[in-house]
């Protein structure tokens, strides 16, 4: 049996991400086996370890070659996809040349570039976005920022009501 050597360098990639979240973070992460479109889950922790009942959802993507293109291509219906979602996405992107991860949240209403074959164009600043202990903050805030949504949504036809007896 053969273990193709892009297969390789992808669950380095994926276990190198879950080693930097469960470390640098203390949160638990879950690799997925069955990948269409998420690689991981992370469970949010509050500062007493206790689970806040939130999660994130990314994708990794790896590179084992040094340089500056700081930029994945992704089909549009991948991105579809990870807009769709209820939980926060991420995707991640880990240089294991440089041991280093980038993170950017896929957003539901930003204009990505779409090449001319139809492809997404997700960019990473490799000075903004890269992972340290800080990004947990920005981690917390996106699954934060989505239950608040989920309860906006919830609560909208209570609103209706309100503003139809009014």
């Amino acid at each position: 049996m053969k273990y193709p050597e892009k297969t390789a360098i992808g669950d380095a990639g994926e276990y190198f991400f879950a080693y930097q979240i469960a470390s640098a973070l203390g949160w638990p992460c879950r690799l997925f086996d069955i990948d269409i479109g998420i690689d991981a889950q992370v469970e949010i922790l509050d500062k007493e370890r206790t689970s806040t009942g939130k999660f994130v959802a990314f994708q990794v993507k790896t590179t084992i070659v040094e340089g500056n293109d700081a930029c994945r291509y992704v089909l549009k219906k991948q991105l579809s996809y990870w807009r769709d979602l209820d939980l926060p996405v991420f995707v991640v992107l880990v240089d294991l040349s440089k041991k280093a991860m980038y993170f950017h949240r896929i957003k539901r209403h930003h204009s990505y570039h779409e090449t001319d074959k139809g492809l997404i164009r997700i960019d990473f600043d490799t000075k903004k976005d890269r992972f340290n202990k800080k990004s947990g903050a920005l981690i917390k805030a996106a699954a934060d920022e989505a239950a608040l949504v989920a309860i906006r949504e919830y609560l909208r036809p209570v609103h209706e009501g309100i503003d139809s007896i009014k």
